[in-house]
């Protein structure tokens, strides 16, 4: 389920960078100066918005992970709970940067030193698994 997260995470990202990356001095923008800012604006409110779909997602796969963690047996599937999760961690430090909020970036780095201890974790039980033979049954 966590595969929702990376979509709407990855396009507050996507968001973010575009926005910081539009030239002031190309035609339009150097015409109407005030729609650089303009722009920026918007595109940090619609990555908050889609930041906020993406926590949605993230908090009901992490439930029903929890809620399912006693049965679980290794399957490579459990890469998912890494890669669509980096999404989110960079889009939450993008959108501190943009706020220029220290404690939205802090909660961002937390959120990354979770995912690298969740990735190791999850090669340690895939290792696991191919020691014992246990991923192609």
């Amino acid at each position: 389920m966590y595969l929702a997260v990376g979509p709407p995470a990855f396009t507050a990202v996507a968001f973010l960078k575009l926005s910081s990356a539009i030239p002031p001095f190309y035609s339009y923008f150097h015409t109407h100066s005030g729609s650089v800012s303009i722009l920026q604006t918007i595109a940090l409110f619609t990555a908050i918005f889609f930041w906020a779909y993406a926590f949605w997602f993230f908090t009901i796969a992490t439930m029903s992970v929890l809620a399912t963690v006693r049965r679980m047996h290794f399957h490579l599937t459990w890469y998912s709970f890494v890669f669509p999760n980096c999404g989110f961690a960079i889009s939450t430090l993008g959108i501190g940067q943009s706020l220029d909020c220290p404690g939205i970036c802090w909660v961002g780095t937390a959120m990354a030193l979770v995912l690298v201890t969740v990735w190791l974790t999850v090669m340690a039980f895939h290792t696991r698994a191919v020691w014992r033979g246990d991923l192609l049954i």
